[in-house]
């Protein structure tokens, strides 16, 4: 089943590929899987997890947050892995999901 979240990621996914004038077969290469699921990805067939995003954010020399907007909870993760986390735990989650990407200041 396609998700709403997977599709609107799936489009950044293919701008910044395009911005970057990168072939689907060149982010491929770079991220380890086949060209075939690139296309799934930028067509939202295909589930994303936090660390696949973070991947192909790497890949394509952008931020996270480029790619999922804060606020926007697009990404596939089986909620019952969280099941187990103490109030304190999900409390400490959500504030880290809040967390902005900075770049650090070099002297």
């Amino acid at each position: 089943m396609m998700e709403t979240g997977d599709k609107n990621i799936g489009e950044r996914i293919r701008k910044f590929r395009k911005t970057k004038g990168m072939s689907q077969m060149e982010l491929a290469e770079l991220m380890g899987v086949s060209y075939q699921q690139i296309q799934k990805y930028e067509n939202g067939t295909s589930n994303l997890t936090m660390g696949r995003i973070r991947q192909l954010a790497d890949a394509l020399g952008v931020t996270v947050y480029m790619l999922i907007p804060p606020g926007e909870n697009m990404v596939s993760e089986n909620v019952a892995d969280y099941m187990h986390m103490s109030l304190e735990e999900q409390d400490l989650l959500k504030l880290f999901r809040r967390i902005k990407d900075v770049k650090p200041v070099l002297n």
